[in-house]
């Protein structure tokens, strides 16, 4: 699965959106079927939509007086700063260790997080990169647009803790956690992404991580 080219799904829309949209709906052919139903939810509306609309719709869900920040660390420690920082030192050491830029845009973006998975190589990581900065705080963005939800505990990783410093510690002042597993609203696209993020990444979890 391409992330990289995903998660430039999750940046600000430039005039090539529709063509990446296009590309990455394409390769989902190769992968899951299923998948592509999914995501279609986002791409019909975005297809049908300028890129002035589909900017506007993007600052409203991300960025001013915004729905849902894209910023995983938030939705993972709330206000506590100390621990954010701590996990975003954490992201720009590994952005740097594989020799990938992140300009001025803060290490816990998700669309940052995403490329960051692409380019893992060390199973352990990989899986509680997944699991701890993508498929958990995409439950919890989700959960910011009102889903439908199915309540149930995300997965409390030990290994996010010793990789990532993040939601392990982050995360037990939330005992039950709402996690989303169908969106049923189609007022805004994004919610559809997130949802098709957030499927992808447990299916690319890998079975029987190292223990090295």
């Amino acid at each position: 699965m391409d992330f990289n080219l995903l998660a430039k799904l999750l940046e600000y829309p430039k005039d090539d959106f529709k063509d990446l949209l296009i590309k990455f709906e394409s390769s989902l052919d190769e992968v899951n079927p299923e998948f592509k139903n999914q995501f279609s939810k986002f791409s019909i509306p975005v297809k049908e939509s300028s890129i002035d609309e589909l900017q506007e719709l993007y600052v409203k869900t991300f960025e001013l007086n915004s729905i849902c920040t894209p910023y995983v660390g938030v939705h993972i420690f709330g206000e506590d700063g100390f621990k954010r920082g701590n996990f975003m030192a954490r992201l720009k050491q590994a952005f740097k260790d594989n020799n990938l830029e992140i300009g001025t845009e803060l290490p816990d973006h998700i669309s940052l997080i995403l490329k960051l998975a692409s380019s893992l190589k060390d199973e352990n990581k990989f899986n509680a990169l997944l699991s701890e900065c993508i498929i958990n705080p995409t439950n919890l963005m989700l959960n910011e647009f009102g889903c439908d939800i199915k309540n149930g505990d995300l997965d409390d990783d030990a290994s996010a803790a010793q990789y990532w410093n993040s939601a392990s510690l982050g995360m037990t002042n939330r005992q039950k956690i709402n996690t989303v597993n169908e969106v049923k609203d189609n007022s805004n696209p994004y919610q559809h992404l997130l949802l098709t993020i957030k499927t992808i990444a447990e299916s690319s979890l890998t079975k029987e991580p190292n223990n090295a």
